[in-house]
């Protein structure tokens, strides 16, 4: 039985809003030696952060799964992408 390794590296952008308690996050992530045959090399995950009396909560909004990219994208939106302003 053959063993493979499998390196991945995520970026986590974390960005906080009006309301004190609320952070928005964008993730990315690349992956190499894993379902090399079918192209996927990782994702994409947008979302907010809530901090409150039930606790820690995660809201994701908006996720891709990427094939063939094998370089960061950055910090634009996961859909059209508008203005700077607009970004995750």
């Amino acid at each position: 039985m053959a063993t493979s390794s499998v390196y991945a590296e995520v970026r986590v952008r974390l960005r906080r809003t009006f309301n004190p308690s609320r952070l928005l996050f964008r993730a990315e992530a690349i992956f190499e030696g894993i379902a090399e045959a079918s192209g996927f090399s990782g994702f994409q995950l947008g979302g907010a952060v809530h901090l409150d009396t039930m606790g820690l909560r995660v809201e994701p909004s908006c996720g891709v799964y990427c094939y063939n990219v094998r370089e960061w994208r950055g910090w634009v939106r996961l859909s059209t992408p508008q203005t700077h302003d607009d970004w995750l």
